[in-house]
């Protein structure tokens, strides 16, 4: 079994369907282009060691790069108050996956899964 063809339609479904925000569920005319969003996330990877938690600020492309105690992470947690961006740097993640947009390392996925909850 070749997935390719299966990812190829995932992709497309993603440039199309993922590919726009709505930042008022009130007014689902008024949209963005996601290809037009050039706000930098900022995402803080936490750790804690010993009771003393260390905040370091990494780039939205580099979620999934080898650090200290993961050699090849598969999972991230992406957690928040409301409001924050969480859904907006999925979205903004998944759209530059199906568009191959240079900015993702090598590290990024093969295959994307998208949950809601």
């Amino acid at each position: 079994f070749d997935p390719t063809e299966l990812i190829n339609g995932i992709r497309q479904l993603y440039k199309t369907r993922e590919g726009w925000l709505s930042p008022f569920p009130w007014c689902e005319e008024f949209q963005f282009f996601l290809g037009n969003i050039f706000t930098r996330l900022k995402v803080v990877r936490r750790k804690k060691t010993r009771g003393v938690i260390t905040d370091v600020f990494v780039d939205m492309s580099s979620i999934l790069d080898p650090y200290e105690e993961c050699s090849a992470p598969r999972t991230v947690l992406i957690e928040g108050e409301p409001g924050m961006g969480k859904t907006t740097y999925c979205k903004k993640y998944a759209y530059d996956w199906a568009t191959k947009q240079q900015n993702l390392r090598a590290a990024a996925p093969q295959h994307l899964k998208w949950y809601c909850c």
